[in-house]
């Protein structure tokens, strides 16, 4: 029978934290993911504007022509996809 002392440890490893490490280490975690998702939150925002700005223009040019249309006094004018 083999001794306890005598069996390989190799492979293990134990790491203690104190609370001063592991508040430190809490800490940067949670900094860590308030800037990656700050830096989703702002990539989101800007990537929706500019989609609503390149699909929205050509409807809301199409909207202005035919308010332009009826303010000069043509209210037969409907309102089509062709600008």
């Amino acid at each position: 029978m083999v001794e306890e002392s005598m069996q390989p440890t190799s492979g293990r490893m134990i790491r203690l934290f104190g609370r001063r490490s592991l508040s430190k280490e809490l800490a940067w975690l949670r900094n860590t993911i308030l800037l990656i998702l700050a830096i989703s939150l702002i990539v989101i925002f800007v990537t929706a504007t500019i989609l609503l700005r390149v699909f929205m223009r050509k409807p809301l040019d199409i909207l202005q022509k035919g308010i332009d249309r009826v303010a000069q006094g043509d209210y037969d004018y409907g309102l089509s996809e062709k600008p």
